[in-house]
Order: C-alpha cells, then sequence, then structure tokens
C-alpha cells in the first residue's frame, strides 16, 4: 500500500473526537465500522512499518506524518489493532500560548449530560480543538442545518461544552471550585462578520475570538478578576463597554457564572496571550434621600415589615420546606436570599438561611456559614424581605 492510497483511504473516513481523553485531544476510527476491513489492516501494517516512534499518554508508539495529520495505532500486532488515531501534524503551542495555561475550567459531553463534568481542560487545549477542528464534522453539519429541529437537538445533544469561568463539581454557580478568571462574551447574528470580528480582535482586551458553532454569530473570551463575587458586575461593566466601543449588545445570559459556552469550529481563530485583564466593574449608585447630606449605605436597615416579619419568614420557609423547593439555586439568588434577610433581621437571619439553604441539593453548613458572615460585612440595605417573597412567588409560592 502506498502513501497516496493510503492518505485516500484515511481522508474518506469519518473521525470520532475522543471526548473521553479531552487533555490529549485526537480523533480515532474502529476497525470494526471500517468501510473495508482488508484496507484498514493494511493502514495498520504501513504505519507501523514507516512511523517513527514518540510517546503519548506515557507510552511509546509509532507515528507516521501524511498530509496535515499524524497517525498511530494501538495494539501489539496488526491483526489485534483495532483502534488508528490521528492529530494535526502542526503543534499550534508556542512558548506565548503556554503563559495563559493557568485558566483551567471543566469539560461536559454535551447541554443535554451538562451536570457533572468529565474533565477539566486549559484555554490552550480550548484553542487547538477550535483551531483544528477536533469536532469539525458536527459544526458543519451544525451550519448546514435546514430544519430548526434538527438544528436544535444537534446543539443539545452533540456539542461538548465548557464552563468557560470555572471548574464546578456539578454545573451550577453554587458547585464552584475556582474561578479561572475568564468571561465568554456573546454576539449573535453578526450582520457584517469580517469587520466586526477585525475590529474585535484590535481591542487590548479580546484574549480569544472564534466564529460560533451556528456560524452566523461570534464568541469572544476577555480576562477578568477571578472572583465569583464581582463577577456579576464585571460582566454588566462589559455590556457598557462592548456598547459604547463597538455599538455591540451582548447576550446578558453570558452574567451566568455557571453559563456552558458550546465549542465550535474556527481555523482562523484569534488569540492573544497578552490581553489585558478587564478589571472595571459596574456599581450602582446609592440611594440619595432628598436631602443636602452624602448618601449613606446602611449595613442594617430597619425590617420592611417591622411587626410582622418574625411570622413572614416562618410562614413563607415552612411553606418552603413543605414543599422542598429551593429557591437559592442560582448564585445571583442565593445572595439576594442572603442580603433580604441580613436588611431584615441582621444576625438573626443566620438560622432562616440555612433552613432556606437545606433545600439546596448540595447545602453545606460551613459554606452557609462563611456565605452569610461576608454578606452580613457588605450589606447596604437594599435588599428586602420584599425580594425574597418575590423569588419565592416566581417559584410557585406565596404565602398571600
Amino acid at each position: 500500500m502506498n502513501i497516496s492510497d493510503l492518505q485516500n483511504f484515511l481522508e474518506r473516513h469519518s473521525w470520532t473526537f475522543a471526548k473521553t481523553m479531552p487533555r490529549n485531544p485526537h480523533w480515532y476510527i474502529v476497525r470494526e465500522k471500517s468501510s473495508d476491513q482488508d484496507l484498514f489492516g493494511k493502514a495498520v501494517e504501513c504505519i507501523q512499518h514507516d512511523g517513527v516512534e514518540d510517546e503519548f499518554e506515557g507510552v511509546v508508539y509509532k507515528y507516521l506524518k501524511i498530509g496535515e495529520y499524524r497517525y498511530w495505532t494501538t495494539g501489539s500486532s496488526i491483526e489485534e489493532t483495532i483502534i488508528i488515531n490521528r492529530v494535526p501534524n502542526i503543534t499550534i503551542l508556542t512558548k506565548e500560548d503556554l503563559i495563559n495555561s493557568q485558566y483551567l475550567f471543566s469539560l461536559y459531553p454535551n447541554l443535554v449530560t451538562a451536570d457533572k463534568p468529565f474533565a477539566e481542560i486549559d484555554i490552550n487545549q480550548l484553542i487547538e480543538i477550535l483551531k483544528y477542528g477536533y469536532i469539525k464534522d458536527i459544526i458543519l453539519t451544525l451550519r448546514g442545518t435546514v430544519s430548526a429541529k434538527e438544528y436544535s437537538i444537534i446543539k443539545k445533544e452533540s456539542i461538548p461544552c465548557v464552563t468557560l469561568s470555572g471548574t464546578f463539581t456539578h454545573r451550577d454557580s453554587r458547585s464552584l471550585v475556582n474561578h479561572s478568571g475568564l468571561m465568554q462574551i456573546d454576539i449573535d447574528k453578526v450582520e457584517d462578520y469580517d469587520a466586526t470580528f477585525k475590529k474585535l480582535c484590535e481591542d487590548s482586551y479580546i484574549y480569544v475570538c472564534f466564529r460560533s458553532p451556528g456560524g452566523r454569530g461570534i464568541k469572544a473570551i476577555v480576562k477578568i478578576n477571578p472572583s465569583p463575587d464581582t463577577h456579576k458586575s464585571q460582566f454588566q461593566a462589559l455590556e457598557i463597554y462592548f456598547k459604547t466601543q463597538f455599538g455591540i449588545v451582548i447576550d446578558s445570559l453570558c452574567k451566568d457564572l455557571a453559563r456552558a459556552m458550546l465549542l465550535s469550529y474556527d481555523p482562523d481563530i484569534y488569540c492573544n496571550p497578552r490581553a489585558s485583564v478587564f478589571e472595571e466593574m459596574y456599581v450602582e449608585k446609592a440611594y440619595q434621600r432628598k436631602s443636602t447630606r452624602e448618601p449613606q449605605f446602611v449595613k442594617e436597615a430597619k425590617a420592611s415589615y417591622p411587626d410582622e416579619s418574625v411570622d413572614v419568614i416562618e410562614r413563607l420557609i415552612v411553606a418552603l420546606e413543605g414543599r422542598r423547593i429551593d429557591i437559592t439555586s442560582s448564585y445571583e439568588n442565593w445572595i439576594k436570599v442572603g442580603f433580604a434577610l441580613c436588611t431584615t433581621f441582621g444576625e438573626n437571619g443566620r438560622g432562616y438561611y440555612h433552613r432556606i439553604g437545606k433545600m439546596y441539593p448540595r447545602y453545606t453548613k460551613e459554606e452557609t456559614d462563611r456565605t452569610y458572615t461576608s454578606l452580613l460585612g457588605k450589606n447596604n440595605g437594599r435588599t428586602k424581605l420584599g425580594t425574597l417573597l418575590y423569588l419565592a412567588k416566581e417559584s410557585g409560592v406565596s404565602i398571600y
């Protein structure tokens, strides 16, 4: 079998991305699914005979470079070898790229099963997957799909995703392990793609920029302060920045700490490893009384329901407990509930915070105590018991 025939055989095959080995991205084909078992065996023989030894995952294999890829096999003999693997023949990671390898986040098989992550990857591995088309086939299928129903199914069931802003034990904001210091920016249905992409890439804050899975939008990555406490306010500042700097409205759903970012394919992906860290935060103006005095933030305000606040919260919590309804599943709501209790009850609200928090499946006493103590010190008195009642009502629980 000559190299030309081998290349034709390998290139016409449909390759599968190895999702279970994300830290070493590659594709593979399996002998039993090959369209030509005889040619598969000859390909294995050619790779093993003409390949050059190199290491992968601590094991030495023989690699054969053909066209844009290098190929290797597994198995001690031609007959026993059932898999052929491939990886891009070009090493894209330079010393300049590797200076940012500390950015880690969780990887999930797809949106449907995106509860628990199955791996962690870093920004360099993400860029390699996007640039060299590790999921190219499914992305091109998505972009060519006419049926809205089929498009939705492919997005939800076939495309891996990451929680770009950090590593998580589960994909919800309260299960954050470490914030990555990265923010996802989504720009939908871009009218002039090339001009918009070029303009974004000229900005000092744009770290990574690439075409969205659907092909009509742009995804960007910005470095921010690695803190869940300032995540939302930094996103709000970025909303203002993109609107004033580019006239672009970014997707507001990306403010969610646990927002999933679908992977994509873009051979022209942009990366600036030395992009500046965006440190701005959006801070709402203090409420000003009609007075010549300076506005004041209050650590503990009077109860919103001074005569019946205890009765109100007791009845509400009993209703929540009776139906096992969790109103703190999102990080934002968890903080709002805490501030409402701090404003209304101060330190006496700690017990209520625990009772409400226990409806959360991964509640811990230590984390709840730590959060409430932190909120007591940060409380400005503007989030009151009415906010808690509203959140409960949104979840189907009303005591009035």
